[in-house]
């Protein structure tokens, strides 16, 4: 079957029953490679470029960058990242993580209470002060898509891009559910959006029921927020918009 079929007006039931197409990892590789999300207390303990060769402030590809806090000594390669963007539960206003914009990939040269990196690729100028990250695993498995085993309901509260209000399908999602909710990766949720409400005279306002209009696949999944990518959609999805079981 091909992910094309998939399409908004598919049930829950309709999920269950039919054969659910593989996902290539390629798709949505980028993602999957590079570190997306820390907390606090990950930023604070990360390693941290404390200076560069030539008594530089930034570094590219080739450089040689020095680093403390480089504990893991099973561990050659690093990948380096500035916080980024502070995510916030637009219901509870709870901080649930920070992104981490990954700049390039290091590789251990030498170490001690300041280790050596050589700085193997770099997307974007990195400099003093920049953390590091454990690069993770790469995933070379197909992403199966499957239905929640428990009720989810959370909603979009970002596009991968700071700029996008209004994704298209293909597009990437942040959603504020993730493990400590039982959300998984490979969850295929439904995207919903209600049209507002309509007044009632002295009380208030009646909301108009939520209607389905796309799918999107949950990818990478940390402990309060996930990544998901749209899989289907008749309209734009709006920050805000629901997601739920379909």
């Amino acid at each position: 079957m091909e992910l094309s079929r998939l399409s908004p007006q598919m049930r829950s039931s309709d999920l269950a029953r039919m054969p659910i197409p593989t996902i290539p990892a390629k798709l949505i590789e980028p993602f999957l490679a590079r570190t997306l999300i820390v907390d606090a207390a990950q930023v604070a303990a990360a390693p941290t470029i404390v200076a560069a060769t030539d008594n530089r402030v930034a570094v590219s590809a080739g450089d040689t960058a020095y680093v403390t806090g480089v504990k893991d000594p099973n561990q050659p390669h690093w990948q380096v990242y500035r916080q980024g963007r502070v995510f916030q539960d637009p219901d509870t206003k709870e901080v649930l993580g920070f992104e981490a914009v990954y700049l390039g990939d290091a590789d251990v040269l030498g170490r001690g209470d300041v280790s050596t990196m050589h700085i193997a690729k770099a997307t974007q100028e990195i400099t003093v002060g920049d953390k590091l990250a454990i690069a993770p695993p790469q995933r070379n498995a197909p992403f199966v898509p499957r239905a929640p085993d428990q009720q989810i309901k959370g909603k979009v509260i970002a596009g991968s891009d700071n700029s996008v209000f209004e994704m298209a399908p293909y597009s990437t999602i942040i959603i504020n559910q993730g493990e400590r909710n039982g959300l998984q990766s490979g969850h295929v949720l439904g995207l919903y959006h209600s049209e507002g409400s309509i007044p009632n005279g002295r009380n208030k306002p009646i909301p108009l029921p939520e209607q389905r209009y796309g799918l999107v696949l949950v990818f990478r999944v940390f402990d309060k927020m996930a990544y998901g990518l749209v899989m289907s959609a008749s309209r734009p999805v709006h920050v805000l918009d629901t997601v739920r079981n379909p």
